[in-house]
C-alpha cells in the first residue's frame, strides 16, 4: 500500500509536495484505516481544487514516476531486449529556475511481508542524478540500504546485492536508465518487491478511458453486469462482441428491463449516457485494483458521474468486505458534495492551491488551519465552508465585463468585476 508520494519541481509544483496516506489520529471513520504492520494506512484520497491549480500536475508526476520505473531499461541504449527508446526529460516547474532537478519518492508498504520501502530518484536534461531504494522489516527499528547511485559514482554503494549482481548492474546501467528498472526486469533480489508494485498500480484519466480494449472475457462479465446493475437496476444483460482486430474497440450492447414493457431493450454502449459508458471502462481497473489490493490512481473521476455513483466507488474501496486485499484508490474530482456526505475523513480529503507565484501546493484537511492556528473540527460544515473560501483552493472569478450585458456588468451580483 501506498504511505506516500512526493515530487518536487515538476509542471506546476515547485518545492516539494507530498500526499500522505498514512492515517492521523483522528477519530471519524475510524474503518477506513488499515494496519499493516505497524503503519496504519487509508485507503482512498481525493485531491480537489481549482481548475488549472495543478490537481493533474501530481496525476502526471506518478503516471511519469511509474513509467520510467517500467521502461526506463530501454534507455540510452539497445544491449537489452526490445530495443531502444528515447529519454524524454520531466518537465521541471515553470515557475522556477529550469535547472533545478526533478524528483520523485515513494513509501510503500508490502502487503504481506508488511516490509517498509522508500524508492526515489531525481533527473534532468541529462538523465539520474541520483537514486536511491531503502527497506525496513516489520521488526527492525531502521531501514537498510538497497541501493545508491549518483551521476559522480562518489557514494554509490550496492549492499542488497550480491556481488556478482553488482558486477553486471554497473556494467549494464546507462546514465538514463534507472537500476529499479533494471533490476525490475532481470528479476533481482528485493528489488522486484518495488518493481512489481510499479507494474500493480494504474493511473487512469478520461483519454485513458476513451477506447475499451482492457475488457472482462466472458467469464468476468457476470462481474461486469452486477457492477454496472449496483448503479442502474434496469440494466438485466451485457454483451460483448471482440473484434479480430486488436486495435479495433469491441462491439458492446447493454439490455434493459423497462418496467412498463416485456421485452428487454437492447442498446448500444455508444448509444447509452456517457456516465454509463465510463462506468463499463472503468470497471477493469477497479476489478484489478480489488483483486490484486492494488493502487488505482483516477484523474477527474467525477467526470460524467453522479457524486452519489462516486461515493458508491469510495465505499468499494473503503469496506473491509468489499476490499479484503487492501487496494486503495486516489482520485482528483470537483464535486465538492463529497466534503459532506460522510464517506471521507479529513485526512483523505486533500487541496491543491495555486500561490501567487503560479506554483502549486498540496495540503489536508486534516492539516489546515486558520489565521488563529485552529484545526477544522470533524463537526464542521466542511462542504459549506470550502465553497466560501474557509480552506482555499477554490477559483476566483469574475464577470468578463467585455462579454456581458451591459445591466449584468453594472450591478450587484455574487462575481466581481474586472
Amino acid at each position: 500500500m501506498l504511505l506516500q508520494f512526493s515530487v518536487a519541481n515538476f509542471k506546476s509544483i515547485g518545492p516539494e509536495v507530498s500526499l500522505d496516506l498514512s492515517a492521523s489520529g483522528i477519530s471519524e471513520l475510524a474503518h477506513h484505516q488499515v494496519v499493516l504492520g505497524n503503519e496504519r494506512i487509508l485507503p482512498t484520497a481525493t485531491i480537489m481544487g481549482a481548475n488549472n491549480s495543478g490537481k493533474s500536475s501530481i496525476y502526471e508526476a506518478f503516471c511519469y514516476m511509474r513509467n520510467a520505473v517500467l521502461n526506463s531499461f530501454h534507455y540510452g541504449g539497445d544491449a537489452l531486449p526490445g530495443g531502444w527508446i528515447s529519454y524524454e526529460a520531466p518537465v521541471g516547474c515553470v515557475f522556477s529556475d529550469h535547472d533545478e532537478p526533478t524528483s520523485f519518492e515513494v513509501f510503500v508498504v508490502d502487503n504481506h511481508t508488511y516490509r517498509v520501502f522508500s524508492y526515489g530518484f531525481s533527473l534532468d536534461v541529462d538523465g539520474v542524478i541520483e537514486e536511491w531504494l531503502n527497506v525496513k522489516a516489520k521488526s527492525a527499528r531502521s531501514s537498510r540500504r538497497v541501493f545508491y547511485r549518483n551521476r559522480k559514482g562518489d557514494g554509490d554503494t550496492f549492499m542488497g546485492l550480491s556481488a556478482a549482481e553488482q558486477k553486471y548492474l554497473t556494467k549494464a546501467i546507462r546514465p538514463q536508465m534507472l537500476l529499479l528498472s533494471l533490476c525490475g526486469m532481470l528479476n533481482i533480489n528485493v528489488c522486484i518487491e518495488m518493481y512489481r508494485w510499479f507494474l500493480d498500480s494504474v493511473a487512469i484519466s478520461q483519454d485513458t478511458l476513451s477506447e475499451f480494449h482492457s475488457l472482462p472475457g466472458e467469464k468476468e462479465q457476470g462481474q461486469l453486469l452486477e457492477f454496472l446493475s449496483a448503479f442502474d437496476e434496469t440494466i438485466i444483460g451485457v454483451d460483448i462482441e471482440r473484434q479480430n482486430e486488436v486495435e479495433v474497440s469491441p462491439r458492446i450492447t447493454v439490455i434493459h428491463q423497462i418496467f412498463e414493457s416485456r421485452t428487454p431493450v437492447r442498446f448500444p454502449l455508444q448509444c447509452e449516457g456517457k456516465g454509463l459508458q465510463k462506468l463499463v471502462a472503468l470497471f477493469p481497473y477497479i476489478q484489478k485494483a480489488l483483486h490484486q489490493g492494488s493502487l488505482l490512481i483516477v484523474d477527474d473521476l467525477d467526470a460524467h458521474l453522479h457524486p452519489l455513483a462516486v461515493r458508491l466507488l469510495l465505499l468499494l474501496f473503503a469496506d473491509s468486505v468489499s476490499n479484503p486485499l487492501h487496494a486503495q484508490l486516489v482520485f482528483t474530482c470537483h464535486q465538492s458534495w463529497h466534503l459532506s456526505s460522510g464517506s471521507l475523513r479529513r485526512d483523505e480529503i486533500w487541496f491543491v492551491q495555486k500561490m501567487e507565484n503560479g506554483v502549486s501546493s498540496l495540503y489536508s484537511l486534516a492539516d489546515f488551519k486558520d489565521e488563529d492556528g485552529t484545526k477544522v473540527r470533524k463537526d464542521e460544515l466542511w462542504q459549506k465552508n470550502y465553497l466560501v473560501g474557509k480552506y482555499g483552493a477554490i477559483p476566483k472569478l469574475r464577470i468578463p465585463s467585455s462579454i456581458a450585458r451591459d445591466d449584468v456588468a453594472d450591478g450587484e451580483g455574487p462575481y466581481d468585476k474586472e
